[in-house]
């Protein structure tokens, strides 16, 4: 297993660009992709990466926040930031509003894990959105996983949530 911090903000040097790290996991990839985002917007060199991807015959999965089941935290859908070729290359899931928990207050839970996974063999955890901001302007920090455990155990608890329902395909 290897592990190297990715990094975006002031200062470059803890460690990649964690825009980079993310098209090593996107370009690496042979068989599938796992994104796992709260915002997906504007960043048309991941567009790019992931439609390369889809070129190669990599299946493409993305959880991701919608403006429905955001109640308006986000604004538009994941499948309009995708864009229509990718959207239709791509499973999209959201954590619907009825399977959310809510707090005593009446606020609900939040779908705000970031990572991606390529083949369940490397994996991105990061605290950056999928968005411009996040990936160029923002101080953001994660970590690159190379082998071992920890990316196939991410993807089969992700598979999990789809399988219970906790997560649904939309489009």
């Amino acid at each position: 297993q290897r592990l190297e911090l990715a990094w975006s903000g002031p200062l470059p040097g803890l460690g990649r660009r964690i825009d980079q790290a993310l098209l090593q996991v996107i370009d690496g990839a042979r068989e599938e992709i796992l994104l796992v985002t709260f915002a997906a917007y504007r960043v048309p060199v991941l567009r790019e990466a992931l439609l390369r991807a889809g070129r190669r015959k990599v299946r493409l999965c993305v959880i991701a926040e919608s403006e429905r089941e955001s109640d308006g935290r986000i604004r538009g859908e994941v499948q309009e930031s995708l864009g229509p070729e990718l959207a239709a290359q791509a499973a999209v899931y959201v954590w619907p509003l009825e399977a959310r928990p809510r707090g005593a207050e009446g606020a609900m839970g939040v779908l705000h894990a970031k990572c991606a996974v390529a083949d369940r063999r490397v994996l991105l955890v990061s605290s950056a959105n999928l968005t411009g901001a996040a990936l160029s302007l923002n101080m953001e920090l994660g970590v690159l996983v190379e082998g071992g455990e920890l990316p196939g155990q991410a993807a089969r608890h992700f598979d999990a949530l789809m399988a219970s329902g906790v997560l649904v395909q939309v489009g």
